[in-house]
């Protein structure tokens, strides 16, 4: 923005102080002193030869009138004192000669403006109006007002006065369009906007700058290719970082991923801070194109933000150690992930996987009592029973995995499949440790539960062993009938030996030497119990 006090406001502060020491030129006359060949200088000496600071000196001291107030205020304003503003206001309340009283006026104006009191500037600037102005200073009180509107975020306001300005041969007319085009920005009036810069940025002072702001909206309203082609053709302008910025991003919009990269990593390399949306652009990017060392320095950048994109940093972090086959690495990433519900569908993906990578890294625990809450109603139901049966089959301690299948809502196939097997092998092991009772109800929970055929056969089978030994003859006799009914012939010489036994007992002799004759003729020597004969 061009200074406050140009040349012409300079030689407005000159010319008045010429006419204000003439004024009071009784008390100001110059007077020569030969004295040892020293001339001293008056007022109007020191004012022609640009010695504000001496001619300030001399008026102080002479009497406060209204002349000598105005001379004080306009060489104070001059040097660019703190205090010319108080001088300036005192000489507008003194004065009574119109003219004179306007200019100081607008000094008055001039002065707010330069010290960055906009407010107050304002309501001066709005006071000068109303005045009289030649054109060349109302111009330049119209583009100083339109600024203070513009600092205020009034654009609307701001606008009226910089087009004026904007029509004018003004030297600010430059300026004007400049200022004009970021309030037609702003405003939303796209093409105002760029008619506006690209007339400011055919002045030396603009044509650095306005390159950027029309990348800027031909990238906002989607015309990625006129925003690659204008930033492309001024990429010497001041702004050529955001340049970059630019080209990268409607590289990316039009999926041309290759060609996107070297200008966001050109950006990424030089801005001070990147924002969380670039990172995770810039991120995912690199990813797409299968760098993925550079992907994961960017992903972890974002990894510990509570956000939406923090979220997908974590997934896909972890989607990429997976990839890399570093298992734990992605089983972080995905709990990561999974905490936070931006994106309820990727939590629940998120939350599937990292109970799969805990099972395939041998936590059990972990697997079971999280792969065991899956919803019915997830799309990773089936996905996580299959994994969660085959966790369950592997564990080390069964009546711990019967008991979370038990507490189940829903049992898929595979996860009762494994609950019989689990229950039979129980019941096996109670069995061998001569628990009879516990072994009988663990092959009765085999025997209920659906699955494999054969495994119901020979837990029937069992249960009429464990029955026998407990002496509950009407459960033997049950389970040994529902066993012999069956296909299954490996245990049919040991249960009709059984069976014959139990005849002897109870005095059934012709039952028993049955029975006997059929064990005999299905007896194999090479694979039934010989203890049954001892």
């Amino acid at each position: 923005m061009p200074m406050i006090l140009d040349n012409r406001s300079k030689y407005f502060l000159y010319s008045l102080l010429l006419l204000l020491s003439t004024l009071s030129n009784n008390a100001q006359e110059s007077v020569i002193m030969l004295e040892k060949g020293y001339v001293d200088y008056g007022t109007d000496d020191f004012i022609k030869e640009a010695l504000y600071s001496k001619a300030l000196s001399t008026i102080e001291i002479l009497d406060f009138t209204d002349e000598n107030v105005s001379l004080i205020s306009s060489a104070s304003l001059i040097i660019e004192e703190r205090r010319s503003i108080d001088f300036l206001l005192e000489a507008e309340n003194r004065n009574s000669n119109i003219s004179l009283g306007q200019n100081i006026h607008a000094l008055i104006a001039d002065k707010y403006f330069y010290i960055k009191d906009y407010e107050s500037a304002q309501e001066y600037y709005l006071k000068l109006e109303k005045l009289d102005y030649e054109d060349s200073d109302e111009t330049s009180a119209r583009f100083k007002l339109g600024y203070t509107f513009l600092v205020e975020k009034q654009f609307t306001y701001a606008k009226t006065y910089f087009e004026k300005v904007a029509m004018s041969d003004h030297i600010y007319k430059a300026d004007g369009n400049y200022y004009l085009g970021i309030c037609e920005y702003l405003l939303g009036n796209t093409d105002d906007a760029i008619t506006a810069f690209k007339t400011a940025g055919k002045d030396s002072n603009y044509e650095a700058i306005v390159p950027y702001y029309l990348s800027q909206i031909y990238f906002q309203d989607e015309e990625y290719e006129a925003a690659i082609d204008y930033a492309k053709s001024n990429r010497n302008s001041s702004n050529v970082l955001l340049m970059n910025r630019i080209l990268g991003f409607s590289y990316l919009a039009l999926e041309k991923y290759e060609a996107a990269l070297p200008f966001l990593e050109e950006y990424a390399s030089n801005t001070p801070k990147l924002t969380e949306n670039e990172f995770y652009q810039i991120a995912n990017l690199t990813h797409k194109l299968g760098h993925n060392d550079k992907a994961i320095e960017y992903f972890k950048e974002l990894s510990y933000q509570d956000s939406e994109l923090g979220q997908m940093s974590n997934y896909l972090l972890g989607s990429i150690y997976l990839d890399m086959s570093q298992k734990t690495n992605a089983q972080s990433a995905f709990k990561q992930a999974s905490k936070t519900k931006y994106r309820p569908e990727i939590s629940d993906e998120s939350d599937f996987l990292y109970f799969k990578l805990s099972a395939d890294l041998g936590q059990e625990r972990i697997a079971i009592n999280g792969l065991s809450k899956i919803d019915k109603n997830s799309p990773y139901f089936n996905e996580s029973q299959d994994i969660l049966s085959q966790v369950l089959r592997n564990a080390d301690d069964y009546y711990h995995v019967q008991k979370v299948i038990e507490s189940l809502a829903y049992k898929s196939n595979s996860i009762q499949e494994t609950y019989k097997s689990i229950s039979y092998q129980n019941g096996l092991n109670e069995l061998e440790n001569k628990n009879y009772e516990k072994a009988v109800q663990n092959f009765e929970k085999s025997i209920s539960t659906v699955g494999s055929k054969n495994l119901t056969d020979e837990a029937y089978f069992y249960s009429a062993i464990a029955s026998n030994e407990l002496g509950d003859e009407e459960g033997f006799i049950k389970s040994i009938n529902s066993y012999l009914q069956s296909n299954n012939h490996t245990h049919k010489f040991e249960s009709y030996y059984l069976k014959a036994y139990l005849d002897i007992e109870n005095s059934d002799y012709d039952s028993a030497i049955k029975n006997l004759s059929i064990s005999i003729d299905n007896y194999k020597k090479h694979s039934d119990d010989k203890v049954l004969f001892d």
